[in-house]
């Protein structure tokens, strides 16, 4: 797949934004932003584009699923940690 810097696309099971992409003789190499990396306050990623990797076109529509699946986990998480102390302090 041929890519460029503000396309969407899923690599694997991620969801993100290609930010740049370096091209050399060695191969290419996509400065990528996952939802994942927002969420765990990570910067962005540098993905080497080898044989094996899974990379396919994604939409905007895309990123706000995976954006609505993780806050729906994350504040599951927040929820069941809030509760365990709570129930602590009676």
């Amino acid at each position: 797949m041929n890519v460029k810097p503000g396309d969407v696309v899923k690599i694997y099971s991620w969801h993100g934004v290609v930010q740049d992409v370096f091209t050399s003789a060695g191969g290419t190499v996509l400065k990528m932003r996952f939802v994942k990396n927002l969420f765990f306050g990570q910067e962005s990623e540098l993905i080497e584009l080898v044989d094996e990797i899974e990379i396919a076109p994604a939409t905007v529509e895309d990123l706000r699923g995976e954006i609505r699946s993780r806050a729906r986990y994350q504040q599951n998480e927040i929820d069941r940690f809030l509760t365990v102390a709570e129930r602590r302090l009676k």
